[in-house]
């Protein structure tokens, strides 16, 4: 688990020297195992965005300054973001998308005013029965009805899976996913009038 100060300019944000590695996990987590991770770094988050964190003395603020520490977002793979954030993963029927309510029958919809967006109330209340529920039975009946656990993420007052899941550029630019999805799946292959594709 990486952190990136967004406050850089973005030629230094993600070198390494300026990388925050927060956690390294010996091997991938299973299921709600990922909040033994989450735990000790989201500790850390709440405290810095609530109480924020007093620096003596910094270069522009000899007299030193208050700040406060928030996630802006969560860039993943599709499936570690899933298990980030405690959501179905996508090949479920029921909850394979993070930002919408369609099931995998209605995946061919390609209207976008068709799909209704989850709500992060309900997500946050079905994640806390999750977490409180007495039994496995009951966590599966929840999960199964809203598809999502409990992460310890939502102790962040501000956190929402929904704006803040991104699923990184890599997969999706520069592997060429997104070309491929448009032009296979969707079928959007047009030509230009110098017959390039």
């Amino acid at each position: 688990i990486a952190m990136a100060c967004l406050n850089l300019p973005p030629s230094l944000r993600y070198k390494p020297e300026y990388m925050y590695l927060n956690a390294v996990m010996p091997e991938e987590p299973i299921l709600d195992r990922t909040n033994h991770y989450l735990k000790p770094i989201v500790t850390q988050l709440e405290h810095s965005y609530t109480n924020g964190v007093k620096y003596n003395r910094t270069y522009k603020n000899p007299e030193g300054r208050q700040t406060r520490l928030a996630i802006a977002v969560l860039v993943n793979d599709l499936p570690g973001g899933k298990k980030i954030t405690q959501m179905a993963h996508h090949s479920s029927k029921a909850h394979f998308c993070s930002l919408c309510t369609l099931g995998k029958e209605h995946i061919n919809n390609i209207n976008p005013s068709k799909w209704t967006q989850r709500d992060v109330n309900i997500l946050r209340n079905a994640a806390e029965q999750w977490r409180d529920a007495d039994s496995k039975a009951q966590r599966d009946a929840l999960f199964k009805k809203y598809g999502v656990r409990w992460s310890e993420l939502w102790r962040l007052p501000y956190y929402n899976p929904i704006r803040m899941l991104v699923i990184d550029g890599m997969h999706n630019l520069f592997e060429g996913l997104v070309q491929f999805h448009c032009r296979y799946v969707l079928g959007i292959d047009e030509t230009d009038a110098d017959g390039e594709v």
